[in-house]
């Protein structure tokens, strides 16, 4: 939907370790940024935007893996996860704590 994204909030639920090796987490973004959401979002994660951090990105000095309760900041490619519906940032190539 779109090459560069940006959005903020808080992390939740992270997957450290995905079958594809994916670093997966929920961000419930603040309120600027919840038109990144659409209604999967907020009927099966709870209102959160998911966002993925992709194996070669982690080794990135830009890419911050965050834990649950982290405020981060990230920038990414902004699509629809055609399997469950909802809108996520994947793969994030920028993600900073704040």
């Amino acid at each position: 939907m779109s090459k560069c994204e940006i959005a903020r909030g808080k992390v939740h639920d992270v997957h450290h370790h995905m079958k594809d090796g994916d670093y997966k987490f929920g961000l419930d973004v603040q309120k600027k940024y919840k038109d990144l959401l659409n209604n999967e979002n907020n009927k099966r994660v709870g209102g959160n935007l998911i966002v993925e951090i992709v194996p070669k990105d982690r080794k990135s000095s830009d890419v911050y893996p965050p834990e649950n309760g982290d405020d981060v900041q990230v920038w990414g490619a902004w699509v629809k996860d055609k399997p469950n519906g909802w809108n996520e940032i994947h793969h994030a190539w920028k993600v900073v704590k704040k």
